[in-house]
């Protein structure tokens, strides 16, 4: 009888996530991960800290035909207790940046809270945000549906937007 050293899909796209300096967790509970505190385990949570990792990630699990599911900050998110199929990232790191650009446009990664979107355009003495206090959520799950409250929404702000297409091209 000969064996034969065969990876499944989760894990050579853990392996792959650990090589791009990914941080992984098998059967993470995302009851740990949503604002109302229910889900059932994910099979494989990765915080991804770079945009090379989140390429890497695109690229591998559709390769890997593995269910991908970016996560933001969990609000307006509802998980079944049976958990989630595949693979649920995280973004961290890089994506956490936010900085000044001239005198008055915010650049910031898609990982920056509402709340941080809306203190650092305070602290900046900038306008525009006052309807984004109190959202939850981060940046980018705001861009991209297009948060709103009061009357304002993203695209009255947003200036440019920049993402990774299914195979983690720009």
């Amino acid at each position: 009888m000969v064996r034969r050293n065969i990876m499944l899909p989760l894990d050579e796209l853990e392996r792959a996530a650990v090589a791009a300096g990914c941080l992984t967790v098998r059967d993470e509970p995302m009851n740990r991960h949503t604002t109302f505190r229910i889900g059932g385990p994910a099979d494989l949570f990765v915080t991804v800290c770079s945009e090379e990792g989140m390429q890497l990630l695109l690229r591998e699990t559709s390769r890997l035909h593995v269910p991908l599911f970016v996560l933001g900050k969990g609000s307006n998110l509802l998980v079944s207790d049976r958990g989630v199929r595949g693979c649920v990232a995280v973004l961290a790191g890089d994506f956490n940046e936010i900085s000044l650009r001239g005198e008055t446009d915010i650049s910031c990664g898609p990982a920056v809270s509402l709340a941080g979107l809306c203190n650092f355009a305070k602290k900046n003495q900038l306008t525009g945000l006052e309807f984004a206090w109190g959202i939850p959520g981060s940046a980018g799950g705001a861009a991209y549906m297009n948060a709103g409250a009061y009357g304002g929404e993203m695209k009255d702000v947003l200036i440019k937007c920049r993402h990774l297409d299914e195979n983690g091209n720009p």
